[in-house]
């Protein structure tokens, strides 16, 4: 999975006879991956990953449940799970 961040200039405009301007740098972030050499947009929610590791669910939904990972909330219990799909997805694929 990969992060990116974006930082820009966002602000209000107050005009009361005197035009004041206050703006503040705002960080946005947003999760990808990497899918059959295409980049996809990754949001975290249970669709998200089940579309990630379609062919894996079972298992990866029982190591889900097994670690009690946050899935919805949390982007390294999300990057755990991923981890976990790539271990099992290389493993068998070397057999």
């Amino acid at each position: 999975m990969y992060k990116l961040y974006i930082k820009t200039i966002e602000g209000e405009n107050f005009t009361n006879g005197i035009i004041s301007t206050r703006k503040q740098i705002v960080l946005h972030n947003s999760l990808w991956a990497i899918l059959n050499n295409q980049t996809v947009s990754v949001k975290l929610n249970t669709h998200t990953l089940g579309e990630l590791t379609s062919d894996k669910d079972s298992q990866v939904k029982n190591y889900i449940k097994s670690k009690k990972l946050n899935i919805k909330n949390n982007e390294k219990d999300f990057a755990d799970a991923i981890n976990y799909y790539n271990t099992i997805s290389s493993s068998s694929a070397k057999k």
